[in-house]
């Protein structure tokens, strides 16, 4: 038995709660709710954007396209979308709107702005 060693114990430290602690806990659970709809929100405007471009255009569209111009042309739409269901995640009506806006946005390409000033003033 080692003498000069302390002995192994379970010794917490600063254990009590804080109000920033409370805080950054409120935080982590709403970005993880943000974060979430944010995927499931990128998988809707993929198959959107394939299923739009499949039936408007000539030539074969597929997932990874899609994708690729996802990324390089409406990510800002998506973040922005993913955020209003997360904030108002009760409320279906508006998760349905934000649902046909992806739709909207992959076939006309337009901006989020221009979808909800033009086509669902709810939004």
């Amino acid at each position: 038995e080692c003498t000069g060693c302390p002995r192994a114990q379970c010794v917490h430290h600063k254990l009590r709660s804080s109000y920033l602690s409370n805080i950054l806990q409120v935080f982590n659970v709403l970005v993880m709710i943000w974060i979430m709809s944010f995927v499931q929100s990128l998988g809707k405007m993929m198959m959107a954007g394939t299923l739009a471009g499949y039936y408007w255009s000539v030539g074969v569209t597929s997932v990874l396209s899609s994708f690729l111009r996802t990324c390089k042309y409406h990510l800002g739409t998506v973040s922005l979308g993913s955020l209003i269901p997360g904030a108002h995640y009760w409320k279906s009506n508006i998760r349905i709107c934000v649902k046909i806006s992806y739709v909207i946005t992959a076939v006309y390409g337009a901006s989020l702005k221009k979808i909800r000033s033009t086509y669902y003033p709810c939004l």
